[in-house]
């Protein structure tokens, strides 16, 4: 996988967590070979940080 895909995907999740949308709405979440585990993790990642930052934020 290329940082080029894995930064798209926490960027993904970022905006996902941002819009208010679910964990379900991760579009990697059923993948199977190691490069969507890797992108399904990315995009968790994004998901959380957005989560952190506003929970830092009150």
């Amino acid at each position: 996988m290329n940082e080029q895909r894995y930064q798209q995907a926490l960027d993904l999740g970022q905006q996902a967590r941002r819009a208010g949308k679910s964990r379900e709405a991760n579009p990697y979440k059923h993948g199977s070979t190691s490069e969507l585990r890797s992108l399904r993790d990315a995009w968790d990642h994004g998901y959380n940080l957005v989560a952190l930052q506003r929970s830092a934020g009150r």
